[in-house]
This record gives C-alpha cells, sequence and structure tokens, in this order.
C-alpha cells in the first residue's frame, strides 16, 4: 500500500531482538526525536525482548509504537501489504545481504540500512534509501529519519520507485533465475566451442 502521508511517518523493523541487531541504538535516536510524529512497528522477537521493551517505554509521546514480537513470514508480507509503511530501518553491526530489506523493496519501502556485509549491494543514498555508516551515532539514524520526513512528495515517491526497481533488477527471482540459467547455459556452450575448437 503506498501511503499518502507521512504523519506519522510510520517506521518499520523487522529481526530478532539480539545485540547484533542494535535495536538500542534505534532507540536511542528516537528518544531524541521529539518533535515529530512517529509510529514504530516492530516484528521480532528475542532474548533481548524486555530489556527494549522497557526502553520503548521511555520514548516521548510522539513516538507511538507497536512491538509485535514473533510473527511468521507469511505474516509479515501480509502486514507489508495492508500498512501504509514508510521506511525500513536496520541498524544491524553484522548482515549477509538482508532477506527483510529485499522483501521490504519488494514492496516499494524505502530502507535506512548500516554499511555492513551486503547492505550496501541493497541500498543506494538517494535511490531506494539512506545508507549509514557502520557505526552510527543515534543522532546520525535520527537525521536519516528526519530526512525522510521531510522529503517532499515527488522526491519520497521517487525513493518508493527505486525501491522497487532494485527488487525487480536485483532480486526478483522470476525473472533473475531465468536470466541466470541462459547466462550459464550461454557460459558452457562457449566453453564447448572453445574446447571443441581446441582439438582441430
Amino acid at each position: 500500500m503506498a501511503p499518502s502521508s507521512r504523519e506519522p511517518l510510520r517506521i518499520v523493523t523487522c529481526s530478532n531482538v539480539v545485540p547484533v541487531k542494535r535495536l538500542d541504538r534505534l532507540t536511542g535516536a528516537l528518544a531524541t526525536i521529539t518533535d515529530l510524529p512517529i509510529h514504530w512497528t516492530h516484528f521480532g522477537d528475542g532474548p533481548l525482548m524486555d530489556r527494549m521493551r522497557a526502553r520503548v517505554a521511555e520514548l516521548p509521546v510522539n513516538i507511538q509504537t507497536d512491538i509485535r514480537g514473533e510473527i511468521s513470514n507469511d505474516g509479515v508480507l501480509a502486514e507489508y501489504a495492508r500498512t501504509p509503511f514508510h521506511v525500513l530501518i536496520n541498524v544491524s553491526e553484522s548482515e549477509g545481504i538482508p532477506v527483510s530489506m529485499m522483501e521490504a523493496n519488494s514492496f516499494g519501502i524505502p530502507i535506512i540500512g548500516t554499511d555492513v556485509g551486503g547492505v550496501g549491494e541493497i541500498v543506494e543514498t538517494g535511490v531506494n534509501g539512506i545508507l549509514l555508516p557502520q557505526l552510527p551515532t543515534p543522532e546520525e539514524i535520527a537525521k536519516a529519519i528526519r530526512a525522510v520526513a521531510r522529503l517532499d512528495d515527488d522526491s519520497y515517491a521517487s525513493l518508493r520507485r527505486g525501491a522497487r526497481e532494485v527488487w525487480e533488477t536485483k532480486f526478483d527471482a522470476t525473472t533473475n533465475y531465468p536470466r541466470f540459467v541462459s547466462e550459464l547455459l550461454s557460459s558452457t556452450q562457449d566453453e564447448r566451442r572453445s574446447l571443441t575448437g581446441s582439438k582441430r
């Protein structure tokens, strides 16, 4: 669902609640934002959930939260389809190529993410989100959140289009699997021709 307004700014996180995900940095960032209406939804559970809930309870009154806990992947995708999320945030200290980001992009949801692991292969600042440094401060995270909230409508719509296009180009299996097979077969045929020619 494409949102028509960013007031409140609807942010979403989708991860286990474990130290490597650094959700404390996000709560620290949100604690500094007192003048912007925000609605934060989190999907995922883990050993630090009680600590996270305690920190969430201390956030300013302009920050509304919906900490869902564990939810199936199908449930997450259904929420993306029916809820107008404006941006997915991931401030993890370590990642591969996060499926959560690919899935968000498939729904046209831009991303704020840290430049770790394969995140830089998904997120490009100004194209489909904002790529933060590896060790962002709460202030840097807050600045990125404010930047998304303050975009004019055309610029924000461009981010959403960019998110969808990144997914279609890089991660849509229905497109990429046939392309991969075609390239593999072409490479194999070229190799066979080369070997056949070398035997003459």
